[in-house]
């Protein structure tokens, strides 16, 4: 099934593996020991899809917009999993926007333009975007982490994500709903997300099998 593909996944503090024990306990690293496939984690901390008005305090690396990381894919990548929206819920300072948006300075531009680079620069890839995690105080709509304004709430991102890849005709993994973790409860925070953000060994473990078996059904 899974032979001789080369596997891209573009994403932020989840992909790049943060809260693992280790690495190699990240699901990037537990899905190429897994498949035996080429895989790259392209995963920094902090990042967006929407370009920020002001530059972030402390590490700038976290202003490295998903779109503007694109020269770090192989160019002979198969498959790119784009995996994102948190960080635009949780810190961000760009407005939500409109789904027929094209501009990076808002979330749902960002989406329309990062979708429409992709098939450009990457006819041949199969692309998929994948919905953020559920977190914690996901239903929060007042002052986000950085005190900016929410703009509604993590599911009403995760359903932006779903109508413009709908749009553009790429498959979302919807692991908002998929992923079996509900943060909001201290039983499951304690054994699968302690911060009630990101996933722990286990809960990577269970993110590395989901992704392993969507994207089965993509590569033969």
């Amino acid at each position: 099934m899974l032979k001789n593909k080369k596997i891209v996944f573009l994403g932020d503090s989840i992909t790049e593996g943060s809260l693992a024990s280790d690495y190699s306990k990240s699901f990037v690293s537990v899905f190429q020991k897994e498949t035996g496939l080429e895989v790259y984690g392209l995963g920094i901390g902090g990042t967006r899809f929407a370009y920020q008005k002001r530059p972030s305090i402390g590490d700038l690396k976290f202003d490295r917009f998903f779109e503007s990381r694109l020269y770090e894919i192989p160019s002979d990548a198969d498959v790119i999993v784009v995996f994102g929206g948190t960080n635009d819920y949780g810190h961000g300072d760009a407005s939500f926007g409109l789904d027929d948006d094209e501009t990076i300075y808002t979330f749902c531009g960002a989406l329309n333009s990062i979708m429409t680079k992709l098939k450009i620069i990457f006819p041949n890839a199969q692309l998929i975007f994948a919905t953020p995690l559920r977190r914690m105080e996901e239903d929060k709509e007042s002052l986000n982490a950085y005190g900016f304004s929410h703009q509604g709430t993590l599911l009403d991102y995760r359903n932006a994500i779903i109508r413009i890849a709908s749009k553009h005709n790429i498959p979302v993994l919807d692991l908002y709903t998929i992923y079996p973790v509900d943060p909001t409860t201290q039983e499951n925070r304690n054994k699968y997300m302690p911060d009630g953000l990101h996933p722990n060994d286990l809960g990577h473990k269970m993110l590395a099998e989901i992704f392993v078996k969507y994207l089965s059904n993509f590569i033969k």
